[in-house]
């Protein structure tokens, strides 16, 4: 064999050993911020606390009767998607079965799981099954936590005094927020409560998201027996409301303070909107850190130091920041100054507070959460920056599933690259100048090298 044919050789052998290694061995770099293709330390932690198989059915059908099917992927390339997804999870439990089925072809295992239409997955475990209704490492684990309880959280919303509604759609309705908890397994419920005497005994989360207008006492009544027999609450108060419900903030041992936060943004401009990028020590908010929350328009809230609740501070505004009362239709950014011989109150000031309080009765914890605002839950809000994240974290602990806490949720900080100006410049260099002029010299190389040949 002619030497020159070695360097065809070798580069042919190279490349079926790069062939074969791609075939062999997988490996992945996640290079997102949040480690979003990474499984959390906490989820694998939860992982190896599952005891016992878990079997994923995947049911993808190659010919799919839906109008929209070309707008969708195709059927090997979703398969693709599942595999890597579950090999995630599979690589620290390895008693994790994927099973693809065709629901076209086996109709029996579809009807028996309840699948209708393609694309659908459904986890089992002991003998009980739920459907994956989103593929992301939270809706994973959590409906897997879903089955090792075996129960579903009731979460109601009050209606009728002008709340925001988890089924509206508009920028200042909760449907997105609706929309996620359903995705995790819980059952979304609205309540007129003035229309029934009591909160129904199967709630887990009683949510007040901004009533604008007045309960009747027989509506306090309601929910302030529910306080009392121990369930949970979120309370959502946006300023300015005028629900009557300082009954309720009296049997907490809470205030609502008049006005609204102000505080100063980077360009030193007075704003009412608050961005908080910083949390006080709190297992709901400790893994946001460095995250940005954002609150359009909050009050401030204090606890009185005879509450029958342990009181923490879940939510503080910034030290620059401070309680303005003095606030009319006339009042615009420009006019807006901190006023020491007014009710003006210097930050920072707490806005979020959990309370809670063990029921001698059933030794169970009692979980209360009150905000100053429910714009960050709203369409508009929720899914900016960490407001989701705080938010699923918020009912995660409020419906008692203190390990989904440590489960990350994706935070959406991901979208933009953000380079210093010399990294900018240097990236400028390099693909701009070096890389530009490296392969036009190539080329000419090249070019006068097949000239002397001629």
């Amino acid at each position: 064999m002619a030497l020159k044919n070695y360097p065809k050789i070798i580069v042919i052998a190279l490349v079926a050993l790069f062939a074969w290694l791609s075939s062999t061995w997988l490996l992945t770099v996640d290079v997102t911020q949040q480690r979003n293709n990474s499984l959390s330390p906490s989820t694998i932690e939860l992982l190896k606390r599952i005891e016992g198989p878990v079997v994923i059915k995947a049911f993808v059908t190659d010919t799919d009767s839906n109008k929209n099917t070309h707008n969708k992927l195709p059927a090997s390339q979703v398969r693709k998607i599942i595999k890597r997804f579950i090999n995630r999870f599979k690589q620290h439990k390895k008693d994790i079965t994927l099973v693809l089925v065709d629901h076209k072809q086996d109709m029996q295992t579809a009807t028996q799981y309840g699948v209708v239409t393609s694309r659908a997955m459904v986890i089992e475990y002991k003998g009980q099954s739920k459907v994956l209704k989103r593929l992301d490492q939270y809706s994973f684990i959590y409906t897997l936590l879903q089955l090792l309880k075996n129960k579903k959280t009731w979460i109601v919303f009050i209606e009728g005094h002008g709340e925001r509604s988890p089924h509206q759609k508009g920028n200042t309705s909760l449907a997105d927020l609706g929309h996620w908890l359903t995705l995790r397994n819980n059952t979304i419920q609205t309540l007129a409560i003035e229309k029934y005497p009591d909160v129904p005994k199967n709630t887990q989360v009683l949510v007040i998201a901004s009533a604008t207008k007045p309960y009747s006492l027989k509506a306090l009544g309601a929910i302030i027996r529910y306080i009392n027999h121990g369930g949970n609450l979120l309370w959502l108060h946006d300023p300015h409301n005028k629900s009557g419900l300082e009954l309720l903030a009296n049997k907490l041992g809470i205030q609502i303070q008049a006005g609204l936060l102000v505080n100063y943004n980077h360009k030193q401009q007075a704003t009412l909107a608050l961005i908080l990028k910083q949390f006080p020590p709190n297992k709901l908010t400790y893994k946001l850190n460095g995250h940005m929350a954002l609150f359009p328009q909050v009050s401030a809230i204090s606890a009185s130091p005879t509450s029958r609740f342990k009181i923490k501070t879940l939510l503080k505004s910034h030290p620059n920041s401070w309680n303005e009362t003095n606030i009319t239709h006339k009042t615009t950014k420009n006019t807006l100054r901190f006023d020491s011989a007014s009710d003006d109150q210097k930050g920072p000031l707490s806005f979020g507070l959990s309370l809670t309080r063990t029921l001698a009765s059933t030794s169970k914890q009692q979980r209360i959460i009150v905000i100053g605002d429910s714009d960050f839950l709203s369409n508009g809000f929720i899914n900016r920056g960490a407001n989701h994240s705080l938010a699923m974290n918020i009912f995660a602990w409020l419906g008692e599933h203190d390990e989904l806490i440590d489960v990350d949720s994706p935070i959406k900080s991901d979208y933009l690259l953000h380079f210093s100006s010399w990294t900018a410049l240097l990236l400028f260099i390099l693909l701009g100048v070096i890389l530009p002029i490296t392969l036009i010299v190539i080329g000419v190389l090249y070019y006068r090298r097949r000239l002397r040949r001629v």
